[in-house]
Order: structure tokens, then sequence, then C-alpha cells
């Protein structure tokens, strides 16, 4: 229901970002029962301006995923716009999630 709000939100004002972050939200909650909304939630968080929330947004549907490289990568970039507390705390766990993990990085994150 809300997903399809979302959408319609989307179609008539596309520039509305509010609409896309919620979407793409909406997206990971239900894609821990189907695996292929992750992708869904990603689509829509590339369609916002980059800013810090829209690469954090990125960056935690690549982590729900199981992709913490691309996760890694997206709180980079986040960081790089602003050095928000919770983007780090985001970015350690990304860092231990990864294969092997970055343990070093991650408790210099934390």
């Amino acid at each position: 229901m809300a997903i399809d709000s979302f959408l319609k939100s989307t179609s008539a004002d596309s520039r509305f970002s509010k609409s896309w972050m919620n979407l793409g939200n909406c997206y990971i909650k239900q894609g821990m029962n189907d695996k292929t909304l992750f992708d869904k939630a990603i689509h829509a968080f590339q369609q916002l301006p980059h800013s810090t929330d829209s690469f954090t947004c990125l960056g935690n549907a690549y982590y729900a995923q199981g992709n913490c490289e691309e996760a890694v990568a997206s709180y980079l970039k986040a960081l790089e716009i602003n050095e928000d507390p919770g983007v780090l705390n985001n970015l350690g766990c990304a860092l231990k999630a990864l294969n092997p993990p970055l343990l070093e990085d991650a408790i210099g994150s934390f």
C-alpha cells in the first residue's frame, strides 16, 4: 500500500526527494522477505540529488543486500560531503562485515 502511494508520488513529481527516500526505505523493509526489492531500493535512492542522506540511504540498501563493498563506497561518498557520526557508525559496520573484515579500519570508524 505505501509503496503504491510513493510510486504515484514519484510519478507525479520525480523531483520530490522525500518520496524517493520513503519508497527506497519501504523496499528495504519489504526486501527482508523478497531480496529482489533491494535493487528497487537502490534504484529509488539513485534518483535522489547527491547528498549525505542519499549516499547514506544507498549504503544502507547495499548493506542490507549484503553488498558490503558498495556500502563502504557509498558511506565514504556521504562522508566526503559531511562527517556525520551515524554514517561513521554505518561505515564501521560495513567494514567489519567485509570478507575479510577490515577490523582496524572499522574500529577507527567507530
